[in-house]
């Protein structure tokens, strides 16, 4: 599920959505295809950050068009939503859903901050799950994404893994 909370800031309206997607999702194009409209939605509001466990390994893989610059008359907010990323999570491919994910990103004009913002490159594990039962082995992985549109992008300052969980959790805390 998703759940938006709409803030009112100096530099305008943030929109925040925070979203779970269960590893095996039914009808995951149904989920995102509603959260594609969503952001669409939101950002005729303000600026966007969707954060949350997409359990999707999106790794290094491009969230943007490589022409998007060409021509912006924003460079230096062009610029700095579309540096690439780099990531510790390299040991598994980009699968369907983390493809999805990121034809979502393209399409809404959002980029993952995992691995480009400040405090976090490359993109720190947020997962250290046990590899799908207790059976077998731990694994780390970066599912937790923040994505933000260029606007946001400007408001944030940085993006913090830290090992604290909380509750329990096999995920570590973001700030």
């Amino acid at each position: 599920g998703v759940q938006w909370v709409e803030i009112a800031t100096n530099s305008g309206n943030l929109m925040v959505a925070c979203c779970y997607l269960p590893p095996k999702h039914v009808k995951e194009d149904d989920w995102f295809e509603l959260l594609e409209s969503e952001i669409i939605q939101a950002q005729k509001k303000g600026a966007v950050i969707v954060g949350g466990d997409f359990n999707a390994r999106v790794r290094e893989a491009a969230d943007f068009p490589p022409a998007t610059c060409q021509g912006e008359p924003h460079g230096l907010v062009c610029m700095a939503s579309n540096t690439a990323r780099k990531s510790v999570d390299k040991g598994v491919s980009v699968d369907e859903r983390a493809r999805r994910l990121l034809r979502m990103c393209v399409a809404t004009d959002m980029r993952v901050g995992n691995g480009r913002l400040l405090g976090d490159v490359p993109a720190a594990v947020t997962s250290v799950g046990h590899g799908g039962g207790v059976n077998r082995a731990a694994s780390t992985s970066v599912v937790d994404l923040f994505l933000l549109c260029p606007r946001a992008i400007q408001m944030a300052t940085q993006l913090q893994v830290q090992p604290a969980r909380l509750g329990g959790s096999d995920h570590n805390s973001v700030t």
